[in-house]
Order: structure tokens, then C-alpha cells, then sequence
């Protein structure tokens, strides 16, 4: 980078005897972790401290000023672990002078010992906000499975709530066509609802419950539930964190279903990249609507006409 260069430029030209150069730490025997623990500095033991507490910010967050703590240890390291010995030292005397250095990445980085703390206090940073932003999204999930709607919008088969159906899985499909999250689960919603459309009898689609709470954030997992709701995909077996199994409302026609099927297929540009998630199990269930007799229509003297084709 552009801090590197200037930094080798300006260790090239410092001449060590013209100055003053900065007490720098004997390097010593490599230590295990824990004596490297145990053996640092109180003032050590806050630098790290601090250093992974922007980590965490960081990670958590994606704050910028964190970002660049991390940023700059990695230059650092970069540098001291490439130069020699005399453009190190000049480079401690450019870097106490021009730098606050409140995290100890200068002592860090030219520490092999102190530097694996460091690393160290990193990982442990990301796998903590990983395991937290984890966790957060199972309970999501599972709080979004079993949270019965407040409202009864009538039997599935009326016209507004096919016409809901079809809004919904159009609206997520905008919004997360492009999420490599969201590609697998839209191609299984594509495989489950033509193999559903193909049968006579109700089928079972089994999903991976990491598809949901191993990529994205607890938005995005409430939302994929909100469409399962809206299609209607019924809640048959939850076995978190491991599995999450839905059946479509044996309700539905297959013009119905089509109009799913063809919502879905007008992303799959966006979605071709991935294949479908999840696997369908056949039941011994019969559907109980699929040639659509049960489905809405504007019936005038014995003549009828199926709502759908308004919005199909």
C-alpha cells in the first residue's frame, strides 16, 4: 500500500546515527501460548485486550475505525516481517513520532510471540461474533416458526390469498434473488413446487435449518419464514438446529401452484448459479384441490371464470 512505500522510502534515507532510534523489543525464545499469556505486561495484556475488542467491533459491525485497527496490524506485520533489521529501526522512529499508538500494534508486530497473541485475540473475536450472530439467528428462527399469526385471512384457496401468495414470494425474490443465501432456498422452493404440481398426493420438503441460520441475519430469517407463511407452507416437523420439514396446504390447485412455479422461474437468471437445497419425501396424503374445483371464481349464470387469470 501507499503507507508501506512511504514507510520504506522514508527507512532508506533516515540515517541511524542522526538520531535517536527507539528502544526496540529483544526478540526472544519462542514461548507457548500460555507462557506468552502469562508472561506479558499488564500494559500488554490491555493493548490486546483493546485490540480484540475492535475486532469484535469490527466484526459485529463492520465499523470502520475498527477496520482500520485491523488493517494496520496487517500492514505492520507485513512490513516487519519483510524488512531488515535497520529499516525496522528507522521505521520505530517514524511510527512513535508521526502515530498514536494505542493498541500496541508497532510492539505487536515486531514480536513474533506478542503477534501470535494478537492473531490470536482475532480469531477468538470473529468465532465469539459468529457463535453470538448464530445463536441469535436459531432463536429467531425458532421464535418466527412457532409465533401463530395474529389475523385469519380464510381459506387458502380465495382469490386475495393466492394473490397474496404470489406477491410475497415475488417481493422476496426482488429483494434476495441476488443473496447467495437466499439462491439455494429459491431453487428448492422451484423443484419442491413442480414435484408438488406433479403429484396427486402431498409431498414433504425437508430443508437443512443451517440454510437459514448459518448465512444471513436474524432480517432475512424472519423474512424467509414470512414467505413460507404467505405461500402457504405448513409447519410439520421441527427438528432445530438440525432440520425444518413444510408441506404446501393441500388446498392448492395446480393453476395455483403454476402461478408459483412461474413467479419463481422469472429469477432464474439470478438464481442459476446454484443448485436446490433441501430433499422431498412422498406422504400416503391425498391433495384435496388439485384440478382447482374448490378454487375462487365470478360465477354468472352458470358460467365461471377463475379469478387468477387477472394477476396470472
Amino acid at each position: 500500500t501507499h503507507r508501506l512505500e512511504s514507510l520504506l522510502l522514508v527507512t532508506t534515507t533516515v540515517d541511524p546515527n542522526a538520531c535517536h532510534v527507539a528502544a526496540v523489543r529483544p526478540m526472544e525464545e519462542p514461548m507457548t501460548s500460555v507462557e506468552a499469556v502469562t508472561s506479558s505486561s499488564s500494559s500488554e495484556a490491555r493493548e490486546v485486550s483493546a485490540f480484540r475488542s475492535a475486532a469484535k467491533r469490527f466484526y459485529a459491525t463492520g465499523d470502520e475505525e475498527a477496520g482500520a485497527v485491523l488493517l494496520r496490524f496487517d500492514e505492520l506485520s507485513a512490513f516487519f516481517s519483510s524488512s531488515s533489521q535497520q529499516q525496522q529501526d528507522n521505521a520505530v522512529v517514524v511510527i512513535d513520532a508521526q502515530e498514536e499508538d494505542p493498541y500496541g500494534l508497532s510492539a505487536a508486530t515486531r514480536d513474533p510471540v506478542l503477534r501470535a497473541a494478537y492473531l490470536r485475540a482475532k480469531d477468538d473475536a470473529r468465532k465469539e461474533v459468529h457463535a453470538l450472530s448464530l445463536s441469535e439467528r436459531r432463536s429467531t428462527l425458532k421464535a418466527a416458526l412457532f409465533d401463530e399469526p395474529s389475523h385469519d385471512n380464510g381459506p387458502s384457496t380465495a382469490f386475495s390469498n393466492v394473490k397474496r401468495a404470489v406477491g410475497a414470494l415475488r417481493r422476496f425474490a426482488h429483494a434476495y434473488g441476488g443473496d447467495v443465501a437466499a439462491q439455494p432456498l429459491l431453487r428448492g422452493a422451484i423443484a419442491f413446487l413442480v414435484e408438488q404440481q406433479r403429484s396427486t398426493r402431498v409431498l414433504r420438503w425437508v430443508l437443512d435449518a443451517a440454510v437459514l441460520t448459518e448465512t444471513g441475519g436474524p432480517t432475512y430469517v424472519r423474512d424467509v419464514v414470512d414467505l413460507f407463511r404467505e405461500l402457504p407452507l405448513l409447519r410439520v416437523d421441527v427438528n432445530l438446529p438440525e432440520s425444518l420439514s413444510l408441506e404446501l396446504d393441500p388446498n392448492w390447485s395446480d393453476a395455483n401452484l403454476h402461478r408459483l412455479i412461474r413467479t419463481c422461474k422469472a429469477h432464474r437468471p439470478v438464481i442459476d448459479a446454484a443448485g436446490p437445497t433441501g430433499h422431498i419425501l412422498h406422504t400416503d396424503r391425498p391433495r384435496l384441490n388439485s384440478d382447482g374445483n374448490h378454487d375462487d371464481a365470478l360465477c354468472l349464470d352458470g358460467f365461471c371464470l377463475d379469478l387468477g387469470i387477472f394477476f396470472s
